[in-house]
């Protein structure tokens, strides 16, 4: 008789708990939808769920496409805490690696990329026939993005603008000839001073320049277009000879380059290194300042 009465007091109480469970409001804490995997872990502080992207890798030690944290405690009145982890904001520099999680999904970056060396071949259309004849190689240097804001399109498509700076330099190969301004302000050239030794002629510009860049990533690979608008903001002459045992800096400014010029540029790379390829359609000088060239040229760069 005890037995049955001991029965029917732990049934009341098991009903009365789950009447009570039953009536107690449940709320929702987080959707995930089609998680790529979900990891359950338990130990003496309590129970723990985390919940991975696609393509995401998990160690004991070391979590990549984590997108959500779950934790109950086992203790007190089961405190729980929940963290969300990814971010739609990062930086990126041309080495770092990018997560996989962070570029299935659209996010702004600020980026630091687009560092260049390269060479070109002048494209002479009208001037002194010396001019045409001895004008070398062009050779240029320059950052893409010193700061640029970049958003990801998803499908590891990148669309950026930024601000960078760029020299660049027209060498005359021929050592007998220098470049100078006249009297009417125009460029042209003219030869050494007998006996002159140590020659050397060149046209300089410094540029800040905006670039608009489209970016496709397949693989390890990175295809890049675009169009850059040009601030040319210094332009000169820099001619340099030894004659006896004097030697001679003559730097001249103020040589009428254009102030504002447009560029097309597409490049590959590999990772962070790649080869690009930029034509200039617009002539250097302004018409009636001296001779008329424009550029294309080709060099190495990081992280375009």
């Amino acid at each position: 008789m005890r037995s049955i009465q001991f029965a029917i007091a732990t049934l009341a109480i098991v009903t009365g708990n789950v009447a009570a469970f039953a009536t107690t409001n449940q709320d929702t804490v987080k959707v995930i939808e089609n998680p790529q995997r979900v990891i359950i872990t338990e130990d003496s502080t309590g129970s723990h769920i985390t919940v991975l992207s696609k393509d995401a890798e998990a160690t004991n030690n070391n979590e990549k496409g984590v997108i959500y944290n779950y934790n109950v405690a086992h203790q007190g009145d089961a405190q729980v805490n929940t963290t969300q982890k990814s971010s739609d904001w990062n930086l990126r520099f041309p080495f770092q690696r990018v997560d996989t999680a962070i570029e299935n999904k659209h996010h702004w970056s600020l980026i630091l990329d687009g560092f260049y060396f390269g060479f070109g071949w002048p494209n002479v259309k009208s001037g002194v026939p010396a001019f045409k004849n001895n004008i070398g190689h062009e050779y240029e240097f320059g950052v893409m993005n010193l700061i640029g804001l970049q958003y990801s399109t998803n499908h590891k498509q990148y669309i950026s603008f930024g601000f960078g700076i760029e020299t660049r330099r027209y060498h005359m190969h021929n050592e007998q000839i220098y470049l100078f301004k006249d009297e009417h302000d125009m460029i042209d050239v003219t030869t050494f001073p007998d006996g002159a030794g140590k020659r050397s002629s060149n046209l300089c510009l410094t540029s800040l320049q905006f670039p608009l860049i489209f970016r496709q990533s397949v693989g390890n690979f990175k295809f890049s277009v675009a169009g850059i608008m040009n601030i040319n903001v210094g332009g000169s002459i820099s001619n340099h000879y030894r004659l006896g045992d004097n030697d001679f800096d003559i730097t001249t400014k103020n040589i009428g380059q254009r102030k504002i010029t447009f560029d097309v540029m597409g490049g590959i790379c590999y990772k962070a290194l790649g080869l690009y390829v930029r034509y200039r359609p617009q002539n250097v000088l302004k018409n009636g300042r001296g001779p008329q060239f424009n550029t294309l040229s080709t060099g190495i760069i990081l992280g375009f």
